[in-house]
């Protein structure tokens, strides 16, 4: 559905309620920003209110909205929880050791409560009783609800676990072909058996994505550094849009450190649809191309594109150097993503006016 299916019948002056789904990945994501954006466009005359869901912690999303109300959900109370285990468990009440034992470990966290039960379940764990369900071997239960997904990822079969390896590098919904493209081998059949066990949906469009954004964290952080940086590029080659391509080959640079060839491909990138990007962000020190030299080469295509540089050291002289090749900010590490947020939105405002 397009924007415009959803202000065509709100036209009169209505309010209009959107939500949209969990965004914890709204900074690696096109569409939901891409949605938000026209609907603030296109409804000037009419109240919105826009609601959106994800996690606060890593919460660099949030920094997005800075006039946005925050809404932080409670943890489950003990009879909430118990009441979800049932609804989790289905057909018969849990005995009342095992509820115990589930509203213990959840800690008040629906998702964590939800993956104990279903890995119970695929374990055997579940016993029936006849009239209520125990719960056998809790110590084989994972303390952490990341473990828990970690261990509900390795039980899956080698071509599952790589193909939700894939979705998550894709890094939001994921079409069969891109799939394919990382290396999956029978692709499809992978991603409807994955959606048949409960770790991907499968929205209208085709396309796949995790059922939640932890989960997806999980799958690419199983992966090898130098393996994530790989697929990153291989995934640059596919997308069909410079934010995406730019997206993947930044994260290929941060994982191949030692590549010479990903600064050429993202200069190449950028040649391609130099309108296509707002602002570059590089590091002062690749192993082929230096940061300044990027710049240069970026400058020399688009000479109005604003240019961030990050450096673990650079004194002052050296500042000047890069300012006065047409670098906007230096940006001295460590540095919070708040501090590169506030930048990024700086350059930018400055472009604009």
């Amino acid at each position: 559905m397009g924007t415009g299916d959803i202000t065509r019948p709100h036209s009169r002056g209505q309010a209009v309620l959107a939500g949209v789904r969990p965004l914890g990945n709204l900074l690696e994501g096109r569409l939901p920003r891409e949605l938000l954006g026209e609907l603030a466009g296109r409804l000037n005359n009419v109240a919105l209110l826009t609601v959106l869901a994800g996690r606060t912690e890593p919460g660099d999303w949030l920094t997005r909205f800075p006039a946005a109300t925050t809404v932080r959900l409670e943890p489950l109370s003990r009879a909430d929880a118990a009441t979800l285990a049932g609804a989790f468990v289905c057909d018969k009440p849990l005995t009342a050791e095992a509820e115990e034992f589930l509203v213990d470990r959840a800690s008040g966290n629906p998702l964590y409560l939800r993956e104990m039960v279903a890995m119970a379940r695929a374990r055997g764990s579940l016993v029936d009783d006849g009239n209520r369900y125990r719960l056998t071997a809790q110590a084989d239960i994972p303390a952490t609800l990341q473990a828990l997904l970690a261990a509900r990822l390795d039980a899956l079969e080698p071509s599952q676990k790589l193909g939700l390896q894939h979705v998550a590098v894709i890094g939001e919904a994921a079409t069969v072909e891109q799939v394919a493209h990382l290396g999956s081998t029978e692709a499809r059949a992978t991603l409807r058996s994955l959606v048949d066990v409960g770790l991907l949906r499968h929205g209208p469009d085709g396309r796949y994505d995790t059922v939640d954004s932890l989960l997806r964290e999980v799958a690419y952080e199983t992966l090898p550094h130098n393996l994530r940086g790989e697929l990153h590029r291989q995934a640059a080659t596919m997308v069909t849009t410079p934010e995406e391509k730019a997206r993947h080959l930044d994260r290929a640079a941060t994982y191949l450190a030692d590549d010479e060839a990903v600064a050429a491909e993202a200069v190449e990138a950028f040649r391609a649809d130099p309108g296509g990007f707002s602002a570059v962000i590089s590091d002062l020190t690749m192993p082929e191309m230096t940061g300044l030299e990027l710049a240069r080469h970026v400058l020399s295509i688009r000479p109005e594109t604003p240019i961030i540089l990050t450096s673990g050291y650079l004194h002052s002289e050296a500042q000047q150097k890069a300012r006065e090749s047409g670098v906007r900010c230096v940006i001295n590490k460590p540095f919070e993503v708040q501090e590169l947020v506030a930048q990024v939105r700086s350059v930018l405002d400055e472009s604009a006016g």
